[in-house]
């Protein structure tokens, strides 16, 4: 999916059916190869050119925080079909780590299911999670200290509930979350990019509340915020840039 998603991008046609296009660019292409020199991207508001393959990598981010502090397992909300899950296993996340996969559609759940069958040494579970109503269910074990994280998923809800950080919050006795979310637009407008951003959230009827509702979360106790980047990207979708956020429980 990497690579298909790197040079083509996935469309629906008159007929509502999806089929893949060829990505343009704008960029100078490689003589020996149908390759972009460049791509467009965003950073701290502005549009800016860069290397085709510069990419900002939240899963390397997450490796990382891990290092720092032990944690019992990890889990990602809106996890698709698990592909940061494996990537962090496989890129040093560790082997002792319980893995979790939290996922709307019951497409990803399967999926990721079966991808994780086939690695005997992964400690992997997934489950449907639904960020407008968020549950888990108590026969799992999350263990005392969870790193929890989610990227560019809460984007696509167009409001998350008042109660989607307390409930989160409470599943272990010590959790710290990691957003990677595009929200900086709610906060200030930076430049252009951030005005382009807030119009696309709009019309695409994508979240619009995030900041709003972390903020009250810390204010009423539920969590206390750490940490919080307006502009964190070098992305593929200039008009989608992340931010993060990171909190813990109380």
């Amino acid at each position: 999916m990497d690579k298909k998603e790197r040079l083509n991008h996935l469309g629906a046609d008159e007929n509502g059916d999806l089929k893949w296009h060829k990505a343009s660019s704008p960029s100078q292409k490689f003589n020996f190869a149908d390759i972009p020199h460049n791509k467009i991207t965003s950073l701290n508001g502005l549009n800016i050119l860069v290397p085709f393959y510069t990419n900002t990598s939240v899963v390397n981010m997450i490796i990382d925080a891990l290092s720092f502090e032990h944690y019992d397992s990890i889990v990602e909300l809106g996890c698709g079909y698990g592909q940061n899950l494996f990537k962090i296993f496989y890129n040093g996340g560790g082997v002792d780590l319980k893995y979790f996969g939290g996922e709307f559609t019951k497409s990803g759940v399967e999926m990721a299911r079966k991808l994780a069958n086939i690695e005997p040494n992964m400690k992997a579970e997934f489950f449907h999670f639904n960020h407008l109503k968020p549950k888990f269910d108590k026969k799992f074990d999350f263990g005392e200290r969870v790193l929890i994280f989610t990227c560019h998923t809460i984007e696509q809800v167009r409001e998350i509930p008042d109660n989607w950080f307390k409930v989160v919050a409470n599943i272990a006795p010590f959790v710290r979350c990691i957003h990677a979310e595009p929200f900086g637009f709610q906060i200030a407008s930076l430049g252009e990019a951030s005005q382009k951003h807030k119009e696309y959230f709009i019309k695409n009827g994508w979240n619009l509340n995030f900041a709003k509702t972390l903020k009250k979360a810390g204010e009423n106790g539920d969590i206390i915020i750490e940490d919080a980047l307006l502009e964190y990207s070098c992305g593929t979708d200039p008009f989608n840039p992340t931010s993060i956020a990171v909190w813990r429980s109380v």
